[in-house]
């Protein structure tokens, strides 16, 4: 992420949200999605490690999946505090449910620090 210009930072994490939807679509969770768990081959992002992961379809989980995610980026990559936000437009852009149930468990999820 480092190496990246702004454009392709921006673009590349849209895309990374975009992935995460396609997962949870299908009711996948990752367990751990974490930008050490991605393998980026043209342009594309693949997941890796699934030690973690599940086959469930509750907003919960894909809160915490998407706020697991989010401390990464705040922990390792706090340098470009947006990343994100372009995540979860890419999320919002391909997600088939209801984005805003999933935005506000994510909200609930920090806000009872359950995961901090």
């Amino acid at each position: 992420i480092p190496k990246l210009s702004d454009d392709e930072r921006r673009s590349l994490c849209y895309a990374i949200g975009e992935s995460i939807a396609r997962l949870h679509n299908r009711g996948l969770i990752h367990g751990d999605i974490t930008t050490s768990n991605m393998i980026f081959v043209d342009g594309r992002v693949h997941f890796i490690d699934f030690g973690l992961g599940e086959v469930n379809r509750e907003v919960e989980a894909r809160g915490v999946d998407l706020h697991v995610l989010m401390e990464a980026f705040s922990s390792a990559h706090s340098m470009y505090p947006d990343c994100f936000n372009h995540v979860f437009e890419g999320y919002t852009s391909v997600y088939e449910g209801d984005v805003m149930e999933v935005k506000k468990k994510i909200d609930e999820i920090v806000r009872r620090g359950r995961y901090r």
